[in-house]
């Protein structure tokens, strides 16, 4: 599917307005052979949606955009508190952040790195002097 998403790299700002945004063109699997076979097997909608929702954060980001809850809503015909609930879910499962437009353009409710940096310091007592963790734009370490 042809989707156009924000760029990864366009500056958010309090009150831009999209029609001021940069929009990136990107192309989106909404359905693989996995999935259809997945789903043959018997597998829950809901496990499926996650898994896809991921995969779909994933190939738009590496195309260079990004996309929000909203834009999950719309593609996958699904309510946005349900998406950011499979996200969520998604990402304590895998012990990972996905890429949407909250974390990184460090916007909305979406918590973003400043989470992981507390879990590290705090909960894991690691030195806040070193703390190197994962994000969707890639490794950060904190010194």
């Amino acid at each position: 599917m042809l989707w156009i998403a924000v760029a990864k790299d366009e500056k958010p700002s309090y009150g831009k307005k999209m029609s001021n945004t940069r929009l990136v063109p990107v192309i989106l699997t909404v359905i693989d052979q996995s999935d259809i076979e997945r789903r043959m097997r018997g597998e829950k909608p809901a496990s499926l949606k996650k898994e896809v929702s991921a995969r779909l954060l994933r190939e738009t980001n590496a195309q260079g955009g990004v996309l929000s809850e909203a834009d999950l809503d719309l593609v996958l015909q699904c309510k946005r508190g349900y998406i950011s609930r499979l996200i969520l879910q998604y990402e304590k499962e895998h012990d990972t952040m996905l890429p949407r437009r909250g974390n990184i353009h460090d916007m909305g409710r979406t918590l973003s790195h400043k989470k992981e940096i507390v879990t590290k310091v705090k909960i894991d007592g690691k030195s806040s002097s070193n703390v190197d963790f994962d994000t969707p734009l890639g490794k950060i370490s904190i010194f």
